[in-house]
């Protein structure tokens, strides 16, 4: 006996149907691997970025020397000073990067520890970061209004000109 057509049409299109669910599953399960790559590799290109910029600290003797300068009170040279502040329009941007990309009112780090990085070490006259203040007002023309108002309210407290 045999089967009418209709039905090897209609098993046929059946298989079919069961074929683009299965792909699109499976298009789901690779998409979310993906994602899951990508905000793993997000994640470590931040760290390197935050990591980056600090590391140029214990990197480069010149650069921590310089700092070291400036804890003392010495003055710098034209070209020491023209590296430190390079080196924290360098971290300027890294934070406005953070800032960015942050959460509205969330940030991946504190205001306070941003609020440090411009202060004296506890208990001393030694600024933590010797010229970052400066180097700040020279250069904050640069960023976005959103991220000058957010340092110079939120991590110096004081309204922007």
């Amino acid at each position: 006996m045999t089967r009418p057509s209709w039905i090897w049409r209609e098993t046929a299109e059946v298989l079919g149907v069961v074929g683009i669910i299965a792909g699109i599953i499976f298009l789901g399960f690779e998409l979310r691997q993906n994602n899951e790559l990508l905000e793993a590799e997000a994640r470590y290109n931040h760290m390197q970025a935050r990591s980056g910029v600090m590391g140029q600290l214990h990197q480069n003797a010149g650069l921590a020397a310089i700092i070291a300068k400036g804890r003392e009170n010495q003055p710098l040279t034209s070209a020491e000073q023209t590296q430190l502040e390079y080196f924290y329009f360098d971290m300027f941007v890294a934070w406005e990067w953070e800032f960015r990309e942050g959460e509205e009112g969330s940030l991946e780090v504190p205001v306070w520890a941003y609020r440090e990085s411009f202060r004296n070490f506890p208990d001393t006259q030694i600024p933590a970061s010797p010229g970052q203040a400066e180097a700040w007002e020279k250069y904050k023309v640069f960023f976005s209004v959103a991220f000058v108002e957010f340092i110079d309210q939120e991590v110096l407290g004081y309204e922007r000109e």
